[in-house]
Protein backbone atom coordinates (compact mmCIF):
# COMPACT_ATOMS: atom_id res chain seq x y z
CA UNK A 1 0.00 0.00 0.00
CA UNK A 2 1.06 3.59 -0.61
CA UNK A 3 0.91 6.27 2.10
CA UNK A 4 1.46 10.02 2.01
CA UNK A 5 2.45 12.49 4.70
CA UNK A 6 4.22 15.81 5.20
CA UNK A 7 5.41 18.29 7.78
CA UNK A 8 6.38 15.89 10.55
CA UNK A 9 9.01 18.41 11.71
CA UNK A 10 10.73 15.92 14.00
CA UNK A 11 12.83 17.73 16.67
CA UNK A 12 11.30 21.15 15.92
CA UNK A 13 10.37 22.75 19.26
CA UNK A 14 8.51 25.76 17.87
CA UNK A 15 6.19 23.74 15.63
CA UNK A 16 4.35 22.41 18.68
CA UNK A 17 3.29 25.93 19.68
CA UNK A 18 2.98 27.36 16.16
CA UNK A 19 0.60 24.63 15.00
CA UNK A 20 -0.98 23.94 18.41
CA UNK A 21 0.10 20.32 18.33
CA UNK A 22 -1.08 18.25 21.31
CA UNK A 23 2.40 17.21 22.43
CA UNK A 24 4.30 18.25 25.56
CA UNK A 25 7.72 18.36 23.87
CA UNK A 26 9.64 17.12 20.82
CA UNK A 27 10.43 13.77 22.44
CA UNK A 28 6.75 13.06 23.05
CA UNK A 29 5.90 14.34 19.56
CA UNK A 30 8.48 12.06 17.91
CA UNK A 31 7.33 9.05 19.90
CA UNK A 32 3.69 9.70 19.04
CA UNK A 33 4.30 10.41 15.33
CA UNK A 34 6.31 7.18 14.97
CA UNK A 35 3.70 5.21 16.94
CA UNK A 36 0.86 6.53 14.78
CA UNK A 37 2.88 5.87 11.61
CA UNK A 38 3.47 2.26 12.64
CA UNK A 39 -0.18 1.87 13.62
CA UNK A 40 -1.23 2.21 9.97
CA UNK A 41 1.85 1.53 7.80
CA UNK A 42 2.88 -2.11 7.34
CA UNK A 43 6.52 -3.21 6.82
CA UNK A 44 5.96 -3.83 3.07
CA UNK A 45 4.30 -0.45 2.43
CA UNK A 46 5.77 2.69 0.85
CA UNK A 47 5.44 6.12 2.46
CA UNK A 48 5.98 9.32 0.51
CA UNK A 49 7.12 12.09 2.86
CA UNK A 50 6.33 15.41 1.15
CA UNK A 51 8.85 17.55 2.94
CA UNK A 52 9.89 19.06 6.24
CA UNK A 53 10.70 15.66 7.68
CA UNK A 54 13.13 16.71 10.41
CA UNK A 55 14.32 19.96 11.93
CA UNK A 56 18.10 19.83 11.67
CA UNK A 57 20.36 17.79 9.49
CA UNK A 58 21.92 15.11 11.68
CA UNK A 59 22.19 12.02 9.51
CA UNK A 60 22.24 9.80 12.60
CA UNK A 61 18.91 11.23 13.76
CA UNK A 62 17.29 10.73 10.35
CA UNK A 63 18.61 7.13 10.33
CA UNK A 64 17.22 6.55 13.82
CA UNK A 65 13.78 7.86 12.89
CA UNK A 66 13.55 5.90 9.64
CA UNK A 67 14.73 2.67 11.31
CA UNK A 68 11.93 3.02 13.88
CA UNK A 69 9.23 3.45 11.21
CA UNK A 70 7.56 0.68 9.21
CA UNK A 71 7.93 0.50 5.45
CA UNK A 72 10.07 2.05 2.77
CA UNK A 73 10.46 5.82 2.66
CA UNK A 74 10.64 8.23 -0.27
CA UNK A 75 11.30 11.91 0.37
CA UNK A 76 10.10 14.86 -1.69
CA UNK A 77 12.19 17.63 -0.15
CA UNK A 78 10.63 20.51 1.73
CA UNK A 79 12.02 23.97 2.41
CA UNK A 80 13.22 22.86 5.89
CA UNK A 81 15.05 19.82 4.48
CA UNK A 82 18.69 20.55 3.67
CA UNK A 83 18.29 18.48 0.46
CA UNK A 84 15.75 20.94 -0.99
CA UNK A 85 16.84 23.01 -3.97
CA UNK A 86 15.85 26.14 -2.05
CA UNK A 87 19.28 25.66 -0.39
CA UNK A 88 22.46 26.26 -2.37
CA UNK A 89 24.27 23.05 -1.24
CA UNK A 90 21.33 20.73 -1.74
CA UNK A 91 23.03 18.29 -4.17
CA UNK A 92 25.45 17.06 -1.50
CA UNK A 93 22.57 16.80 0.97
CA UNK A 94 20.47 14.65 -1.39
CA UNK A 95 23.17 11.97 -1.17
CA UNK A 96 23.29 12.31 2.62
CA UNK A 97 19.53 11.85 3.00
CA UNK A 98 19.69 8.79 0.75
CA UNK A 99 22.50 7.33 2.86
CA UNK A 100 20.39 8.02 5.96
CA UNK A 101 17.71 5.64 4.71
CA UNK A 102 15.41 7.26 2.17
CA UNK A 103 15.05 4.93 -0.82
CA UNK A 104 14.67 7.97 -3.09
CA UNK A 105 15.00 11.73 -2.66
CA UNK A 106 13.24 14.07 -5.11
CA UNK A 107 12.52 17.75 -5.52
CA UNK A 108 9.17 16.81 -7.06
CA UNK A 109 7.59 13.65 -8.39
CA UNK A 110 4.71 12.71 -10.70
CA UNK A 111 2.64 9.57 -10.08
CA UNK A 112 -0.45 8.14 -11.74
CA UNK A 113 -2.65 7.51 -8.72
CA UNK A 114 -5.69 5.27 -9.01
CA UNK A 115 -8.86 7.20 -8.27
CA UNK A 116 -7.12 10.57 -8.61
CA UNK A 117 -5.14 10.65 -11.87
CA UNK A 118 -1.87 12.23 -12.92
CA UNK A 119 -0.66 13.68 -9.62
CA UNK A 120 2.18 16.06 -8.84
CA UNK A 121 3.90 15.49 -5.49
CA UNK A 122 5.69 18.54 -4.05
CA UNK A 123 6.18 20.13 -0.67
CA UNK A 124 5.05 23.62 -1.61
CA UNK A 125 1.44 24.06 -2.75
CA UNK A 126 0.85 25.16 -6.33
CA UNK A 127 0.82 28.85 -7.21
CA UNK A 128 -2.91 28.54 -7.90
CA UNK A 129 -3.59 27.84 -4.21
CA UNK A 130 -2.15 31.12 -2.93
CA UNK A 131 -4.15 34.11 -1.87
CA UNK A 132 -2.82 37.58 -1.04
CA UNK A 133 -2.91 37.02 2.73
CA UNK A 134 -0.69 33.94 2.64
CA UNK A 135 3.01 33.29 2.74
CA UNK A 136 4.51 34.56 -0.52
CA UNK A 137 7.96 33.03 -0.01
CA UNK A 138 9.45 30.55 -2.48
CA UNK A 139 7.28 31.74 -5.36
CA UNK A 140 9.89 30.60 -7.88
CA UNK A 141 9.79 27.08 -6.36
CA UNK A 142 6.01 26.68 -6.40
CA UNK A 143 4.62 24.51 -9.20
CA UNK A 144 1.90 25.37 -11.70
CA UNK A 145 -0.89 22.81 -12.07
CA UNK A 146 -0.79 22.76 -15.87
CA UNK A 147 -0.97 19.15 -17.10
CA UNK A 148 -1.85 17.51 -13.77
CA UNK A 149 -5.17 16.25 -12.45
CA UNK A 150 -4.15 16.84 -8.84
CA UNK A 151 -1.35 17.82 -6.49
CA UNK A 152 -0.40 16.34 -3.12
CA UNK A 153 1.59 18.75 -0.96
CA UNK A 154 2.43 19.90 2.53
CA UNK A 155 3.75 23.21 3.89
CA UNK A 156 0.35 24.71 4.74
CA UNK A 157 -0.06 22.76 8.01
CA UNK A 158 -3.59 23.41 9.42
CA UNK A 159 -4.70 26.12 6.97
CA UNK A 160 -6.59 23.84 4.56
CA UNK A 161 -7.03 20.23 3.43
CA UNK A 162 -8.06 20.84 -0.18
CA UNK A 163 -7.80 23.98 -2.21
CA UNK A 164 -8.53 23.75 -5.93
CA UNK A 165 -6.91 20.53 -7.14
CA UNK A 166 -4.32 20.47 -4.34
CA UNK A 167 -4.62 18.21 -1.31
CA UNK A 168 -2.58 18.86 1.83
CA UNK A 169 -1.27 15.54 3.21
CA UNK A 170 0.39 17.14 6.25
CA UNK A 171 0.15 15.44 9.63
CA UNK A 172 -1.65 18.45 11.13
CA UNK A 173 -4.82 17.71 9.14
CA UNK A 174 -4.70 13.88 9.01
CA UNK A 175 -4.54 12.89 12.69
CA UNK A 176 -0.73 13.10 12.94
CA UNK A 177 -0.22 10.04 10.75
CA UNK A 178 0.13 9.16 7.06
CA UNK A 179 -2.94 9.02 4.84
CA UNK A 180 -3.42 6.08 2.47
CA UNK A 181 -4.02 6.27 -1.25
CA UNK A 182 -7.43 4.67 -0.64
CA UNK A 183 -8.35 7.44 1.82
CA UNK A 184 -7.10 10.12 -0.55
CA UNK A 185 -9.02 8.72 -3.54
CA UNK A 186 -12.22 8.65 -1.48
CA UNK A 187 -11.59 12.19 -0.20
CA UNK A 188 -10.85 13.36 -3.76
CA UNK A 189 -14.12 11.92 -5.05
CA UNK A 190 -16.24 13.26 -2.16
CA UNK A 191 -14.71 16.73 -2.17
CA UNK A 192 -15.00 16.93 -5.99
CA UNK A 193 -18.72 16.21 -5.76
CA UNK A 194 -19.14 19.17 -3.39
CA UNK A 195 -17.47 21.60 -5.83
Amino acid sequence: MHWFTADEHYDHNCIITMEERPFMDTGVMAHELVRRHNEVVEPGDVTYHLGDFQWGTKRSRIEELLRSMNGTHILVAGNHDACSDVHHRYVREVRRYARAGFLEVHQWLVLELEGIGRTLLTHLPALETLNAQEDQRYLDHRPIMDGYDAQLCGHCHRRWVRRGNSINVGVDVWGYKPVSLLQLAKFWEQSSELR
